[in-house]
């Protein structure tokens, strides 16, 4: 690793880009301060080797730097970064991600941070996801949703039902529905698994749920749940539209 990392510094980029690509495929963590230099250099190709080593043998210390190029890159940069943050074996990466996507002023980073949370399947940050969903701008709030969609278990659907009766279900009702429906289909207790969504579906619909919302909002929220409804397609689905279709 140490005769490697010594040629660096004195070969062309074609092949310094090579080496680069050996010494992550060598998994050698000491070689981590050349390599981090190199994520700076003027060659894109060589900073894109770098990237791509660190998501190999880096840690969560260079959560932040991946983060950057993951949100603010371009092209293959981003991409590569973005590839990097994902598989980085360090788990403590989560941790870092999480923390920028609730504390961060950059809405930008924020964002990035939750989708890769999502990619990276961390389970365990799903109950602030569920805050970030019911809070803040409408963009972090429907990152969030989307990244439940991945990472949510089936025990949370009626946490994410409840977004239904919220006044600003608009927000996030693009992304609502799918995110409802596979996370219903993860359910492993008994029964059909659209029976929780055709439940909310009459409370809402008889203002036993969302008390508060108004007329308009109230549909809105109904064909959310018809949505998800027919995401799920199950015979209880099929029945419950069915019975609603010349609904006015």
């Amino acid at each position: 690793t140490e005769t490697l990392v010594a040629m660096l510094g004195s070969v062309a980029a074609e092949r310094k880009t090579a080496l680069i690509d050996t010494l992550g495929a060598r998994g050698d963590a000491s070689a981590l301060p050349a390599i981090q230099a190199l994520a700076n250099d003027e060659v894109p190709e060589v900073r894109q080797a770098a990237l791509r080593t660190i998501g190999l043998i880096g840690n969560a210390s260079l959560t932040g730097l991946l983060l950057e190029r993951a949100a603010n890159g371009k092209g293959d940069e981003l991409r590569i970064a973005r590839e990097a943050l994902a598989k980085m074996a360090d788990p403590a990466v989560n941790g870092a991600l999480l923390q920028v996507a609730t504390g961060s002023a950059d809405e930008t980073l924020r964002l990035r941070a939750i989708a890769v949370l999502a990619e990276r399947r961390a389970v365990e940050t799903t109950g602030t996801l569920l805050e970030l969903a019911g809070k803040g701008s409408a963009a972090v709030r429907t990152e969030a949703m989307g990244a439940l969609r991945t990472l949510a278990p089936g025990e949370m659907l009626n946490q994410l039902l409840l977004f239904v009766t919220m006044p600003t279900l608009g927000e996030v009702a693009s992304v609502l529905p799918q995110a409802l429906a596979d996370v219903a289909k993860r359910r492993v207790d008994a029964g059909d698994t659209a029976a929780p969504v055709a439940d909310m579906l009459h409370q809402v619909t008889e203002a036993r749920a969302g008390a508060e919302l108004t007329p308009e909002q109230r549909t809105a929220a109904r064909c959310v749940l018809l949505e998800t409804l027919a995401l799920i397609g199950t015979d209880t689905a099929f029945s419950e539209t069915s019975t609603l279709l010349t609904d006015e």
